[in-house]
């Protein structure tokens, strides 16, 4: 194996023991490693390149044009990034790995299953894999929310969970474990051509998935009342020899670990039907990039209250996300905002709530603006607050579904009558 590599394969974390849940009383864990397949089959072609085998079964696949690119010598794929050695030999010992949970070792069961899928590779012009981004904040038992034929939320499982936590997990005096079976991830299929995954890099396939991610990106700001995000994501596939699991990018999850941290948001099915009635609306919107700048301006704002540390901020940052939301003159904003709110939201003032919470809601921001006072924590205050949220992520909601068909001069002009 080349040295180089070498401290690169193994990753170290830890990751709960099955069974275990996020709100479990007790959260026993282990420390353990996963490879990195991707590192780990690139090191073991100097090992591998010079058996006869791999240089029968490249001229066998060459010659019957079953491999994906075609080189002209055999020493020429042994230089291309990733090797053909690589992607087939590596990949195949690789993945006889991850089968037996990142253990070195190879059993028939193994053997069978990785070449199994290596012939069933051959046999296709596309790959196919997944994109699994944690969803941070929910659990449940709700195994499955199928958001559209590409997209779904699902309960991670045991053996994801640990692949999420060894990843981007740490080890210290206090472990911390980044997903329990419980947790929920956002999950993308992706069929892709199999030239998206270059010699050089997968720079095609990343592209491939930009527009799906920005797309669903605003989903968990948008899906619930609550506090959800997106955390770290990882590629898992059976076409291993272009697709390896591979962990694509880390995120801060300091704020789940805080002590006084309240226990885990529960999926409901009630909360799956706010999900669903979100993603149906971005799954309809064209391209997000169209979208009025100050609808992308209101929902980072929304974003920052859901996530602020005190009621201060999230007053604070729910008013600007109302104003980049809705146009207003210097007079009479409450009343501009309330009769703007009722046109965008509703088709007549069905609710008598609104202009006294939104002027209500005005005098806690005026309050905080101008430095008088803090905004007491009390239930009438965090009620108050808590419907100004619900406002500015059903008015965002709702300027995306306008924006798929009708201008911004249009949309205005409704919003004044």
């Amino acid at each position: 194996m080349q040295s180089q590599y070498l401290s690169h394969v193994f990753k170290t974390g830890p990751f709960a023991a099955k069974g275990v849940r996020r709100n479990s009383p007790s959260q026993s864990s282990f420390n353990g490693f996963c490879i990195n397949l991707g590192i780990l089959s690139q090191s073991l072609t100097g090992l591998l390149s010079n058996f006869k085998s791999a240089i029968k079964l490249y001229d066998y696949l060459m010659e019957n044009k079953l491999w994906h690119f075609q080189y002209n010598l055999y020493q020429e794929s042994q230089t291309s990034l990733p090797s053909f050695t690589a992607m087939g030999g590596g990949g195949f010992l690789s993945r006889n790995f991850e089968l037996n949970a990142d253990k070195l070792a190879i059993t028939n069961e193994s053997f069978e299953q990785a070449y199994l899928e290596l012939i069933d590779f051959l046999g296709r012009e596309k790959v196919e894999y997944d994109v699994y981004i944690q969803l941070v904040g929910p659990v449940g038992d709700i195994d499955e929310v199928v958001l559209n034929k590409q997209v779904s939320i699902v309960t991670a499982g045991h053996e994801l969970a640990r692949a999420f936590s060894v990843n981007f997990g740490s080890v210290g005096i206090f472990n911390r474990i980044p997903m329990f079976e419980d947790d929920y991830v956002l999950k993308i299929h992706i069929v892709a051509d199999k030239s998206c995954f270059g010699m050089h890099s997968n720079a095609d396939a990343n592209k491939l998935e930009k527009p799906i991610l920005e797309k669903w990106a605003d989903l968990p700001i948008l899906g619930l009342a609550e506090k959800m995000k997106l955390g770290s994501r990882m590629r898992v596939s059976k076409d291993w020899a272009v697709v390896n699991t591979w962990p694509i990018g880390g995120a801060d999850y300091s704020y789940v670990f805080l002590p006084e941290k309240e226990p885990a948001l529960t999926i409901t099915n009630d909360k799956v039907a706010s999900i669903l009635a979100a993603a149906d609306i971005l799954d309809k919107s064209a391209d997000v990039k169209s979208l009025d700048k100050k609808v992308f301006y209101a929902i980072e704002r929304l974003s920052k209250s859901k996530s602020a540390f005190t009621l201060d901020d999230r007053v604070v940052e729910l008013a600007i996300a109302l104003e980049y939301l809705i146009n207003t003159s210097r007079q009479d904003i409450t009343l501009q905002l309330t009769v703007k709110i009722i046109n965008l939201l509703y088709d007549a003032n069905e609710d008598e709530t609104i202009f006294p919470m939104i002027k209500q809601f005005y005098a806690l921001r005026s309050k905080v603006i101008h430095g008088d006072d803090k905004v007491g924590v009390n239930p009438k205050n965090l009620g108050i607050v808590d419907f100004t949220e619900e406002i500015v992520q059903k008015g965002i909601l709702r300027m995306i579904e306008l924006n798929s068909k009708y201008t911004k001069k249009q949309i205005e002009s409704a919003l004044d009558k």
